[in-house]
């Protein structure tokens, strides 16, 4: 038996995200789960949530959810690019 669900279409734009985000296919990511004969349906469940959790779809869902005009999407990475940057030299100054 095979488990699928949580198709996506790809971005409109892009925010840098790496990590499985960046890999998959132009039709999208489906999570895949699967069984052999006597594996339950709760062990199932948790392997399914862990792959999604793995993968970044629901972090995606989340980001898809309302439509960001691409300048929009410009101003959010510059604020978390400034983000980043402010935590790293945060870092540096504390070690």
């Amino acid at each position: 038996m095979i488990w699928q669900g949580l198709a996506l279409a790809p971005a409109p734009f892009h925010l840098g995200t790496a990590g499985a985000a960046a890999e998959r296919t132009k039709e999208g990511a489906v999570a895949e789960i699967r069984l052999e004969e006597g594996d339950s349906v709760e062990r199932a469940l948790k392997q399914f949530r862990r792959k999604v959790q793995k993968e970044g779809l629901f972090s995606e869902l989340r980001r898809r959810r309302h439509y960001l005009k691409p300048s929009a999407a410009r101003v959010l990475k510059a604020q978390l690019a400034r983000r980043r940057k402010k935590r790293r030299k945060l870092a540096a100054a504390i070690a």
